[in-house]
């Protein structure tokens, strides 16, 4: 905990974006750390994930990825991911919150939340 708190202090932290058209969800994130270097223990291939709250809908849920642990040196800088997700039929119009995590072991828990609006289909 202390570890996370400095990190967070020191300039480490989670942004991201995201761009809904029609049922695809294209997502930006940016892992900025403007403080020292410190590595990311991973349990598997997976990096991040994401969920829409309160939907109870993760993207990781309907994905494989390969075994074994992964680490990451985090220097200073900005690392940029994109993903897509295809959102099932079954979401609701309405206002969200996408959570978007590192799904890391070791280091810092690093996350954000930004809202999501998913209007209703076209006709």
């Amino acid at each position: 905990m202390l570890l996370a708190l400095a990190l967070l202090f020191s300039g480490a932290y989670l942004e991201a974006d995201a761009r809904l058209n029609g049922r695809i969800l294209d997502i930006n994130i940016r892992f900025i750390n403007e403080g020292a270097p410190f590595t990311l223990e991973f349990h598997s291939q997976k990096l991040y994930d994401f969920e829409i709250q309160p939907a109870n809908l993760r993207w990781s849920d309907s994905r494989v990825f390969g075994r074994g642990r992964a680490r990451r040196a985090m220097g200073p800088g900005v690392w940029r991911l994109r993903d897509r997700w295809i959102l099932p039929p079954t979401i609701e119009p309405g206002e969200y919150k996408l959570r978007v995590w590192f799904d890391n072991t070791a280091g810092p828990k690093l996350e954000t939340t930004i809202p999501l609006t998913i209007p209703p289909p076209r006709q």
